[in-house]
Formats: C-alpha cells, structure tokens, sequence
C-alpha cells in the first residue's frame, strides 16, 4: 500500500495536472449550465419547490381526499382532459396548495398530465408483456429453450404496474410507484454525459504517465524481478484508484451542482417517471437507478484506466504512451458515435468495441437488451462489463507477469 500510495503522490505532483482537473471541473459545470441560452438559472428548481406543497398532499392523501379536490377544482373551473388545460384560467385568490388559484390550477394540469402520460406508460409495458407472452409460447413450441427463458424473463420485468399515485393503487399495483414531483434534476443527471467524458479523460491522462515517469527514474526496485512485479503492480492499482477517484469526483460535483440548480426531488419515485426510461426492465426507484449507473460510471473510468495503463507499459516514452491513451480512448468513444449508433449491426458489434460505453450506461437501460449467454438472457449491460473486466484483469495480469519475466533488466 506505501509504493501505491508513492506512485499515486508522484502522478498526481505538478501544477499542471491540478490546474487540468480544476479546468475540466469547471468545463464540466458550464456546459451543464449552458449560461448562453438565456433560461434562468433556478428555473427548474423554483418551480419543483412551488410544486412541494400539492406533491405532499398527492403523496399522502387517501383515494376519497384526492378524488373529492379533484372534484372540487372541477365543479369550480370546469371538467379537466389532458387535451383541454387550464391555462387560460385567471384566479387571483389564495390557493390551497399555492399562493393564488392560478398558480394552483397550472401546477394541478401539470401533475394531472403527468398522470395521463403514467397511464399510458403503464399500457405501453402491458403490451409488451403480452408480446413476450406470445414470442414465448411460438418459442416452446419450436423447442428454443432461450427464447423462452427470455420470454419469461421480460414477463417477470414488465408485469410489475408501479401505481400511478399512492391515492389510486389497487392490488394488482407493485413496485415503487411513479412520482407526482418533477424531477428535472434527476433526469437532467441521468442523461448528461459530459462529467463522464471528462472524468474519463482524466483518469486516462493521469494513467498514461505512471510508466514513462519510471523509466526516467530507475528505481532500485527495478534491479530484481520481484521488485518489478510489485512496481508495475502498485502502478496499475494507482491506475485503478485514479479511475475510481476521477469518477466519484466529476459524478459528486455534477450531483451537487445540479441539486443546486434544479433541486434533486422525486428520489423515491419508479424510473418508469423518467421519459426516456419508459422502456427500461429495471423495477426500481430514480435513487436506486441512479446508484446502478454511478456503479457502472466507476467501472467503466477504472477499466479505462486500467487500460490505458497497461498501453503506457507496453510503449516507450512519454509521447507514445499518451497517443496509444488517446487513440484508445478516442477510437472507442469515436466507433460508438460513428458506428455503434447504426442500428442495423449486431448488438454485439454495436456495445463491446466501445470500452466507455460503461461510463454511459443509460442506452444499456433504455430498453430490454440481452445476450444469449450459454442458452441464458443476460442484459448487455452484465456482458460488456464481463468482457471488459475479464480483458483488463488479463492485460494487467499479463503485464505483471511480462514485468519480471527472464533475468534480464527491463526498464517499466
């Protein structure tokens, strides 16, 4: 642990690289802010926090307290459908839940769009769920064991129906329920990617420079194989580290900045209230989503990392081991953007070429995507982080290994 902690000190030492990370950090805030489009800077979160009040009561209210407000607001402003809202409405006088009956009649069409998109979503996953069913009877009859452990599998996924609201769960409702709060932040969060692309940048800029930093050196260690073997594998796990601490960082600062910004609320709702998670197998809250893909976040910049590492030790020089990190990592964020989008190629081809697709995992989730592994339905989100992981373990292992190899000196 002290010769990891040595080779972290000493890659982490000059002004320049803290001056690089200040800088990215910074980068990273404003491209999320995007000052230049003119949008007040709180917007989203004053309206979430103007929201909180009548989001407590749909939260808490029994089914006959939420259906006797809605009517009451009905017989006073007219019957409500989502294609006739009320914003042409013009009631100055105190709200229940807002300061003036305007306020309050906008924020309640919000919440009851919101509900009739739930409803919807909601029919959409029955559909597919009834699809599954049929593709996994024709499946039986042909004799395709996976095609009907995949069947079952999606079955298991889309049956579950999050109620729409607290107020209006019956018996066949599981799972978490949707959430009545808006939830900018977290969708914002979930779907900004550049704290990702910097965070891997980083992390494989500061891996690039572990070895070439040792061949000026010549250290000691260097003179007897076990010395070399425990000097490239310090250098390795300080790669890894760096990976972990460069994710955590970009992802907490992106965190707090947004729940500064637009507020962080609707935690305990489903995913499923996230647009572009409508389709998603996963049965979880937006909090418990947002651990699964900072868990992925953090392998992916590791594995970059890690990856990147061993190129540097395989390469002679400074300038070589930072063009083999930056064409790794350029190539393979440059084929997913290039090549892995085109729908037509196998998923296969389309997800594991492309190494930070793992910092990225949002697309793994979007849709029910899995692998036939051995006759079994994996997600694709599962396989890529295997491979990746089995490939660097590998090249880190073999480059252990190499590092002591023969009698011979070699300078790591």
């Amino acid at each position: 642990m002290k010769l990891v902690g040595y080779e972290l000190r000493k890659t982490l030492s000059g002004r320049f690289w803290w001056l690089a990370l200040l800088f990215l950090l910074a980068a990273n805030l404003l491209l999320y802010s995007e000052p230049w489009n003119g949008v007040s800077f709180f917007s989203w979160k004053t309206l979430s926090e103007d929201f909180a009040p009548l989001k407590e009561f749909v939260a808490s209210a029994s089914a006959e307290e939420y259906h006797a407000y809605i009517a009451e607001m009905e017989e006073r402003y007219g019957e409500y459908d989502y294609f006739s809202s009320w914003d042409s409405i013009t009631d100055d006088s105190p709200g229940r839940f807002a300061s003036t009956m305007t306020q309050e009649v906008q924020l309640l069409a919000y919440h009851l769009n919101q509900c009739a998109s739930f409803e919807r979503v909601v029919g959409e996953r029955a559909r597919i769920e009834t699809a599954a069913r049929w593709a996994g009877g024709t499946a039986y009859l042909k004799n395709d064991a996976f095609g009907v452990r995949k069947s079952m599998d999606m079955i298991r996924r889309y049956a579950v129906k999050p109620a729409i609201i607290p107020a209006l769960a019956t018996a066949e409702n599981s799972g978490p329920p949707f959430s009545a709060m808006p939830k900018w932040g977290w969708i914002n969060f979930i779907d900004y990617i550049w704290g990702d692309v910097f965070a891997v940048l980083m992390a494989a800029l500061l891996a690039t420079r572990l070895f070439p930093m040792e061949r000026k050196a010549r250290p000691i260690l260097l003179a007897t194989p076990k010395g070399r073997r425990q000097t490239t594998a310090a250098k390795l796990a300080a790669a890894a580290i760096l990976g972990l601490g460069m994710s955590v960082l970009f992802s907490a600062v992106t965190l707090l900045f947004i729940g500064f910004k637009d507020g962080l609320y609707g935690a305990d709702g489903s995913i499923l209230t996230v647009g572009a998670m409508t389709f998603t197998p996963l049965v979880a809250t937006i909090a418990q989503t947002v651990l699964l893909f900072a868990l992925y976040r953090v392998a992916g910049v590791v594995l970059v990392s890690l990856a990147c590492a061993v190129i540097a030790y395989f390469l002679r020089g400074n300038l070589l081991s930072y063009i083999g990190g930056i064409v790794f990592v350029g190539g393979s964020f440059g084929y997913s953007v290039l090549i892995g989008r085109n729908p037509f190629l196998p998923t296969a081809l389309r997800v594991l070429p492309d190494i930070t697709s793992l910092s990225r995992p949002q697309w793994f989730f979007e849709t029910y995507r899995a692998a036939n592994l051995f006759g079994y339905p994996v997600l694709w989100s599962t396989v890529c982080l295997l491979f990746w992981t089995a490939l660097c373990a590998a090249l880190a292992g073999f480059a252990v290994w190499h590092s002591g190899y023969s009698g011979r000196r070699r300078r790591v």
